[in-house]
């Protein structure tokens, strides 16, 4: 009996080891599958990385391709201009100015928007007035003064063929007023001094010239001078102007 066990025993010493062997394979065969799966899965990985890089790489290339493009023709359709504007923003801007300076250039009468809306009866520029002097004034942006060109006829006779000295103050006195349009401010004459230099003759071309001297406040301080064909300053004046509302001041004498 014990004889007929011992191969039995040996049978089944010899299937459990073919097992273990068995399994230890299998085990191994599935490790070995994993790493290649693994390794596979790293490399199509990594093309693919590369693939996008390649692709991003390329992608800014030509952009930047693109931009150095649109640079360059932008470059050639605006050239640098050192020192100076280019002429469009040079163009807009002196649109601009010339736009802001459309107050300062249209000066007949008392040219605020308070004024316009009423008839100008001003005995020196009033249109509306028949006895007006119908003074004009303009704006010299170069020299920075209002301009006025005249002469004066036998009506404002004061010494014989020469201007009586109410009328050379009344000229004077409209000249430095319209300088407050700079300002943009409607200013009073509160007081001013004139020196008559030489007797200011009738019916000869003449011109007043006027322009600011200080402001402080309210305050505004102004010159003018008359002078004749030959450059001569026959009349001078210093003003002080004090702004106000015209409104308050003057607007229920107002005609619309």
């Amino acid at each position: 009996m014990t004889r007929a066990l011992a191969p039995e025993g040996q049978r089944s010493a010899l299937v459990t080891k073919f097992m273990k062997h068995a399994v230890s394979n299998i085990v191994t065969a599935c490790f070995r599958a994993a790493a290649i799966i693994a390794s596979s899965w790293s490399f199509v990985s990594l093309v693919v990385i590369t693939f996008l890089n390649h692709e991003g790489h390329e992608s800014t290339r030509k952009s930047r391709e693109r931009g150095t493009t649109e640079f360059s023709i932008s470059s050639i359709a605006r050239p640098s201009y050192p020192n100076r504007e280019p002429p469009h923003t040079a163009s807009v801007r002196a649109q601009d100015r010339i736009l802001s300076m459309a107050a300062k250039k249209s000066t007949r009468g008392h040219d605020t928007h308070y004024v316009r809306l009423q008839k100008n009866y001003c005995f020196a520029c009033g249109k509306d007035n028949p006895e007006s002097m119908r003074l004009r004034f303009t704006y010299d942006e170069d020299r920075d003064c209002f301009v006025c060109r005249f002469r004066l006829g036998k009506r404002y006779t004061g010494p014989p063929g020469h201007s009586h000295g109410g009328i050379i103050a009344t000229i004077l006195d409209e000249a430095m007023g319209k300088v407050n349009k700079l300002r943009h401010v409607v200013a009073v004459t509160s007081e001013m001094t004139v020196n008559y230099l030489k007797p200011v003759p009738l019916n000869k071309p003449l011109r007043v010239e006027s322009r600011e001297v200080q402001v402080k406040g309210r305050q505004h301080i102004n010159m003018a001078e008359i002078l004749n064909q030959k450059g001569e300053v026959l009349a001078r004046s210093r003003g002080l102007f004090i702004a106000i509302d015209p409104h308050k001041m003057f607007g229920k004498f107002v005609e619309r």
